[in-house]
């Protein structure tokens, strides 16, 4: 004799207190030879928008600070893209070259979760480089960057702490960044 497969399906949550509350749905499928149980994550993104303030910083040869105002979408906890904007000072003093220069642009990114406080990121950026080098005026020179890298994110209050090690892919002869591990610390904000 043969017995039809019997479905139960139950709705659950799992509270995490320091990540966010997860809802599961529990689809358990029973047969005379198993018992066949899967958790399916149905957690609804509920902060699609968020807004990152972001301070960047590297020092050696040269040093950079960085502030960096983005937003970002997420459609789900794994995966987000944004972009924003950059103000980057740098400073460089060698005995054959000493450079003070400002750089400004736009930048985009795209962000990986793959474990709750892990981060995988990549940020192409464009930047306007102008200032001082050796005592000369410079300006008007685009630079073309690509950071890669990953850190980790630690939820607080209503929105999360990211610090990020990056580094500079491209690594053009006017680059920012050096080629140092460069990081960010930032808090993004939930809206």
């Amino acid at each position: 004799m043969c017995l039809p497969a019997q479905t139960e399906i139950k709705k659950g949550i799992k509270q995490d207190t320091i990540v966010k509350t997860r809802t599961f749905l529990q689809n358990t499928q029973v047969t005379p030879e198993k018992v066949a149980v899967r958790f399916k994550d149905t957690t609804p993104p509920d902060n699609y928008w968020k807004f990152n303030i972001a301070y960047g910083m590297a020092f050696g040869e040269q040093t950079t600070f960085n502030f960096i105002p983005q937003v970002s979408y997420s459609r789900n906890v794994f995966f987000s893209i944004g972009g924003g904007l950059n103000y980057i000072y740098y400073h460089l003093s060698r005995k054959d070259r000493k450079e003070q220069t400002h750089y400004a642009g736009l930048n985009a990114f795209a962000r990986i979760t793959p474990l709750p406080y892990l981060i995988f990121q990549v940020q192409p950026e464009i930047l306007e480089r102008w200032g001082k080098q050796n005592g000369r005026k410079v300006s008007g020179r685009f630079v073309p960057v690509f950071l890669a890298g990953g850190g980790f994110c630690l939820p607080i209050g209503p929105g999360s702490i990211n610090l990020l090690f990056m580094f500079d892919i491209i690594q053009d002869d006017y680059t920012p960044y050096g080629n140092n591990l460069y990081y960010t610390l930032g808090y993004s904000f939930y809206f």
